[in-house]
């Protein structure tokens, strides 16, 4: 992502936000990061996303979300709540339950789970 300039001409703001966040390894980039990686300012980025009708905070819950269930697959729930950003196995477990209408140990403890999209 880095280096990749945030012209007018470019993909829309919250394409280069979610591979930005998407492509991160570890935990997920703040805004100031996401910014400075497109060459713009936190300001101007923010004023970009809600243009096209979204924001920073709704593109990293989408990220977590579509990561939950991957990383759920294979770690632990306190492991996976860590490496989203998380702070506590709470907060995961009320967002993840928002998110697939059940508790992450529910989804955890079946075999090949099948998670909603």
């Amino acid at each position: 992502m880095a280096g990749e300039a945030f012209t007018p001409d470019t993909a829309s703001a919250a394409a280069l936000v979610a591979r930005a966040l998407s492509s991160a390894e570890g935990g997920l980039p703040t805004l100031d990061d996401v910014a400075r990686s497109l060459g713009t300012t936190e300001r101007t980025l923010r004023r970009r996303l809600q243009a096209e009708r979204t924001s920073f905070r709704k593109l990293v819950e989408e990220v977590r979300r579509d990561r939950a269930a991957d990383l759920l697959a294979r770690s632990s729930v306190t492991e996976t709540a860590l490496r989203l950003g998380f702070l506590d196995t709470t907060a995961f477990s009320h967002a993840f339950r928002r998110w697939f209408g059940c508790p992450p140990r529910e989804l955890r403890g079946a075999r090949g789970p099948r998670f909603p999209t």
